[in-house]
């Protein structure tokens, strides 16, 4: 007969080693639930020892609010906190731990052993392997504060070890998780020693010279922006390069590192035409808003947030960056670029409009041609014609998480609600919110360095203007436009074309002979 297994009720030594791995993976995620801890009981002062990448020993002491001696096991109980009391304190967090799993997860699976004293209480000692209470004891002459040292780590749980990463890449992670509780913290004094290296030491300070300090040396550029509420401030590094920079980009929400993919995405694209392509740089960056508008009861770890009002965020920081670089962007433009390289080649064979930013390589000859020096030769440019073939190889479907949200919405005349619906896929997000009236909510990507406000109404203007059944984009409409761009635009619009330039139907070379046939 076959065997049924019986279902039963994990003891609890099980039950702790299965949530430590969900919430302790590594050496690098234990020392941020112990940084954490020590941050929300208010201490000014944190010691960092780490030694064989956290693997032998992991010790942290404070001078935090500590723990008396009769609470010091209820701190290694399952869901034993002081963070919070009922639903609604999820959704106003001021502190980092709020789970009460951290120390219950860590004594399941190392030696661990603490020291606690309140200001005002009896202190004691408390030991667990494994999970098991080994001893608690009272003890006097302690100092304000808490001491955990964490010793073999994994010891019996094996297996773990095989997960565990390279030792470079375990303590780049322990590096980067200790680099973010120091820079978000510079009123705090911190010391961190690795091994049997000097102790480095980090003393108070504000908050751009702490940022500083621990990012590697390069030119910095600061920004800030707000809008409704949210706020948002940091340094991003000028140069780029094809390195490791990931493990010197920090993100912050109210404080709280997090990782967010979306958003490293968004500095990117802000930061193109500075940094070269496929490359990035270094950067520290703070946003902060309500608690009320963050959801970071959303991971066992607490490295992902969500934000209530996400695209508000992922527009105010790619506006602040933009503004921020604006100048130095015209300027990488110049030097990166094919086109940039024209100027170089020919800066004395133009005279300038100096009403246009930075002496680019193009001379306005009206608003419908502009001259280009290429090499030995010039080229003409019409700008209508280069516009519809810019469009044709942009006006493709798009995924939604790839538009761009914009910061303020834009209104429109809602003419016909097939064109609306029909311009969604292509990344124009229209919201209808009066029978003939509507707000542009997201574009494309692509027209985010254009006057994109008025293409988006000359693109609905020609696709409802006529009374057939529409059918598609007018692009030799297009041609008919009346729109006028900035040089920094044109090389924006000419990028896709740079390689077969003058084999495009929108520029002409002005040599000898097509000047010749103007005058026969």
């Amino acid at each position: 007969m076959e065997h049924r297994p019986q279902i039963k009720i994990l003891p609890n030594y099980l039950i702790d080693q299965i949530k430590a791995g969900e919430v302790i993976d590594g050496p690098a995620s234990l020392i941020k639930e112990l940084l954490e801890n020590s941050i929300d009981a208010k201490s000014t002062q944190i010691k960092i020892q780490v030694e064989n990448n956290g693997l032998d020993l992991i010790s942290i002491e404070d001078n935090g609010i500590g723990i008396d001696f009769y609470n010091l096991p209820l701190a290694f109980c399952r869901h034993a906190t002081s963070k919070i009391e009922k639903f609604e304190d999820l959704y106003s967090l001021g502190t980092f731990g709020f789970r009460g799993e951290a120390l219950a997860s860590i004594a399941s699976i190392s030696r661990v052993t603490t020291f606690s004293k309140p200001i005002d209480g009896i202190g004691g000692k408390i030991s667990f392997h494994g999970g098991n209470l080994i001893s608690h004891i009272s003890m006097e002459n302690l100092e304000q504060g808490t001491s955990i040292l964490v010793r073999d780590l994994f010891f019996n749980t094996p297996v773990r070890f095989k997960f565990i990463k390279s030792k470079i890449s375990e303590k780049n992670t322990i590096f980067k998780n200790i680099n973010y509780f120091i820079i978000s913290n510079p009123e705090i004094w911190f010391s961190v020693k690795w091994d049997e290296k000097d102790k480095n030491i980090f003393i108070p300070t504000n908050w751009q010279d702490r940022v500083l300090q621990v990012l590697p040396k390069g030119e910095y550029k600061k920004f800030t922006g707000e809008y409704e509420g949210y706020q948002v401030k940091g340094f991003i590094e000028i140069n780029s390069s094809k390195g490791n920079q990931k493990n010197h980009q920090y993100l912050f929400a109210n404080n709280r590192p997090f990782i967010d993919r979306s958003l490293h995405g968004a500095i990117i694209n802000s930061m193109e035409g500075v940094w070269k392509l496929s490359e990035s740089g270094n950067y520290c960056i703070f946003l902060s808003t309500d608690p009320g508008n963050l959801d970071v009861n959303v991971h066992p770890k607490k490295t992902e947030i969500k934000f209530i009002q996400g695209s508000m965020v992922f527009s105010l920081l790619k506006s602040s960056i933009k503004n921020s670089i604006y100048k130095l962007k015209d300027q990488s433009l110049k030097k990166n670029s094919g086109l940039g390289n024209f100027l170089e080649n020919n800066n004395n064979q133009l005279d300038y409009d100096k009403e246009e930013i930075n002496r680019d390589p193009f001379f306005r000859l009206s608003e419908i041609y502009i001259l280009l020096p290429l090499k030995a030769q010039y080229i003409v440019l019409n700008i209508p014609l280069l516009l519809m073939n810019f469009l044709k190889i942009n006006l493709t479907p798009i995924e939604e998480d790839s538009q761009i949200p914009l910061l303020i919405g834009e209104p429109f005349k809602l003419e016909n609600e097939e064109v609306r619906l029909f311009l969604k896929p292509f990344g124009f997000n229209f919201e209808k919110i009066e029978e003939n009236k509507m707000i542009l909510l997201s574009i494309p990507p692509y027209l985010s360095e254009l006057p994109f406000r008025k293409i988006v109404g000359l693109l609905l203007n020609s696709l409802s203007k006529e009374e057939k059944e529409f059918d598609g984009f007018p692009f030799d409409d297009i041609k008919q436009w009346e729109l006028k761009v900035s040089f920094s635009q044109i090389k924006h619009l000419i990028k896709p074309f740079e390689e077969n330039l003058l084999n495009e139907d929108f520029a002409k070379v002005l040599d000898d002979k097509y000047l010749n046939s103007l005058f026969l």
